[in-house]
């Protein structure tokens, strides 16, 4: 299963909490997942 390993290092590096930091990527990767869908199904008029 994917997980945020990218996410876990780089909160290792930069010393903050990795769960948080795991979490706030899960946030924008849903968020960059979602957005081009709002953009194809609700076009503008």
């Amino acid at each position: 299963p994917p997980y945020a390993m990218a996410a876990f290092v780089a909160a290792g590096i930069a010393g903050c909490d990795p769960w948080r930091a795991g979490f706030n990527a899960m946030r924008l990767g849903i968020a960059t997942f979602i957005v081009p869908f709002i953009f194809v199904y609700k076009p503008a008029r």
